[in-house]
């Protein structure tokens, strides 16, 4: 869609355009040549003031225009490696300087054109043209190559404030990971990390697949995905359990943590064990809620459900008949705490088998460990124990601000 004071014209994918006169009230409707379509869009009557992205924009459409497939280096020969929107407008500026050779009608247009856009136009078809004139086909590649890395660098300028917001969001992911002392790099290697790959699928892309706002959203979004993926990889070098961050929700950007994928091969009751995680009745579930251990769904702390004080007070029944209970819990990502007593050591030996996974139902969590009433008034102990997940004592931060919010006083005696 393009429009002047007196002009307004529009194409559509079914390949017509439709262009009404504001001064006459005139409306033509025609099949429209991409090519034709793509000069005339920047024709001054509709387009007189242009900024300089549209400036490179038209002039990648005047090279793609003027034989792209073709385009053998004319930049190197023209003028010296176009760096950025300024460097290309220069480039087009000065053309008339080597304009001979160049067919009489396109060269007279590009004289005549009175207007940025117009100009930045036809001065990529002149370089198409000079290109495929003047260099060798060994060059073509190089300069294809050339082209890229320029647009490359146009888009990333273009999308600058969305790209720095992902980089913000990536900062705060790594921020969050360095605060645990898992990557072994700075912040900066990964948000540095991320313009190189973003640049480089940009440039992947071929010289005839025209970029859009959407289309380098999207590439964007990619180099996203792949950064995260390495920055996992390096975080599980020194925390196997980590599994990745939240994607969206009121826990977006959080860590995420999955069980020791030990437990997928260790054997229990002839299976392995994680193919019970979520099997009801399992383990020694059962017979803990015959002998008033637990109940039935466990205990829960979310947005409806308060039963911290329930188990609380299970927690100071059954300490007095057994030497050592727990409560065992885990955060999950939909927020929900899940909490279940169980005694580590019992009166003929052995312990209840309970395991951190089972009460979460296998599930990645935001955080694990064990939870008990302090000495004090509202006093609360938590820390991080649990084999299974092995959570970083940090990833308790997310419940401790969440006690603290329901009027609790928190001591955490985690080791790291």
């Amino acid at each position: 869609f393009y429009s002047s004071s007196s002009l307004l014209s529009q194409e559509f994918e079914n390949g017509w355009n439709i262009t009404h006169n504001l001064s006459t009230g005139e409306v033509k409707m025609a099949q429209f040549d991409p090519k034709a379509l793509r000069e005339q869009a920047y024709d001054c009557t509709i387009r007189s003031n242009v900024d300089s992205i549209t400036i490179v924009q038209a002039f990648f459409d005047g090279v793609y225009d003027g034989g792209v497939s073709e385009f053998e280096g004319a930049i190197e020969t023209i003028s010296s490696p176009v760096e950025s929107a300024k460097a290309v407008y220069e480039l087009i500026s000065n053309l008339p300087q080597t304009i001979e050779g160049v067919g009489s009608a396109l060269a007279s247009s590009y004289a005549t054109a009175a207007c940025d856009g117009k100009k930045a136009y036809l001065g990529g078809k002149i370089t198409a043209v000079l290109g495929t004139a003047i260099i060798a086909d060994k060059g073509a590649r190089k300069a294809a190559s050339l082209l890229k890395a320029t647009r490359a660098g146009i888009w990333i300028e273009r999308i600058a404030a969305l790209k720095n917001g992902a980089k913000a969001a990536l900062s705060q992911k790594v921020q969050k990971a360095a605060s645990l002392v898992l990557s072994s790099k700075p912040v900066r290697y990964w948000t540095d990390l991320l313009d190189k790959r973003l640049a480089k699928l940009i440039e992947n892309t071929e010289l005839n697949e025209f970029l859009t706002d959407a289309k380098v959203q999207d590439l964007l979004a990619q180099a996203e995905i792949d950064l995260e993926t390495t920055l996992i990889r390096d975080l599980q070098s020194t925390r196997p359990t980590l599994s990745g961050f939240v994607k969206d929700g009121a826990f977006e950007g959080e860590l995420t943590w999955r069980y020791d994928t030990k437990y997928d091969t260790k054997l229990y009751d002839g299976v392995p064990e994680s193919t019970l995680y979520k099997q009801p009745g399992k383990f020694d579930l059962n017979k803990m809620i015959d002998e008033g251990i637990t109940k039935e769904g466990f205990y829960k702390l979310n947005n409806s459900v308060n039963e911290l004080e329930a188990v609380f007070k299970k927690y100071d029944d059954l300490i007095k008949k057994y030497d050592d209970v727990e409560i065992i819990f885990v955060k999950k990502l939909n927020g929900d705490v899940i909490m279940s007593p169980r005694r580590r050591s019992l009166p003929g030996g052995g312990h209840d088998k309970l395991p951190h996974p089972y009460i979460a139902e296998g599930e990645e969590v935001l955080t694990a460990g064990t939870i008990r009433p302090g000495n004090g008034p509202n006093s609360i102990i938590i820390n991080n124990e649990t084999g299974h997940y092995q959570v970083h004592s940090s990833s308790l931060n997310i419940l401790e601000e969440e006690l603290i919010s329901n009027g609790y006083s928190v001591i955490d005696n985690s080791k790291l």
